[in-house]
């Protein structure tokens, strides 16, 4: 029992942090590498936090789209009717205007970005991951947000807003779930989302 309670201090400690991620509009990178950038590419996410920060939406842009448009967008309009207006909200791009989805030109793991995203937050003291992730998806950012729902096992993502875009065939079939092997396989492996 007590090396039970010594890593839950551990953990506790470990996770603590007095940096901040910076209020109104910014922006950080996370590193990644696949088959296209073998070495690594900065792949960008456009920040704004209003107020003392708080909960997380990440915002996942349409094909042809780009996160800073998405942010900039937001720029200026009256956040404080959610929450008191303290908030985080995220918009990474995704790589070549698009979402690894099925036949884009990107051939990247975006559901292990958004992983790699949240990460990143967790550790900022003005962002609140604990009362769960919400995504808002538009077209090709929707169905990368189904993608998530099915492969990822991240408690922290828990909510998601979608427009314009359906569950394909590829991701459900004969009344299952399927997901890929890799992020340039095809959806062949069946899988069971997290439920609450």
């Amino acid at each position: 029992m007590p090396a039970c309670a010594l890593l839950l201090l551990t953990t506790c400690v470990v996770g603590a942090s007095s940096e901040e991620l910076p209020t109104g509009a910014s922006g950080f990178d996370v590193r990644q590498n696949w088959s296209q950038w073998p070495d690594g590419l900065n792949r960008k996410v456009y920040t704004l936090v209003s107020g003392s920060g708080g909960p997380v939406t990440i915002v996942l842009h349409a094909r042809g789209g780009a996160g800073r448009a998405g942010r900039d967008a937001m720029v200026g309009h009256d956040l404080t009717t959610a929450n008191g207006g303290n908030n985080v909200m995220l918009f990474p791009d995704g790589h070549e205007a698009s979402w690894n989805i099925l036949h884009e030109p990107s051939k990247a793991d975006d559901v292990r970005f958004v992983e790699q995203i949240v990460d990143r937050v967790s550790n900022y003291s003005n962002v609140n991951v604990s009362a769960g992730i919400t995504l808002v998806g538009y077209s090709n950012g929707c169905a990368l947000i189904n993608n998530i729902f099915i492969s990822s096992d991240r408690w922290e993502i828990q909510r998601a807003v979608c427009g314009v875009s359906a569950l394909t065939e590829s991701q459900y079939r004969e009344g299952k779930f399927y997901t890929r092997a890799g992020p340039e396989s095809g959806y062949d492996l069946i899988a069971t989302p997290l439920t609450n």
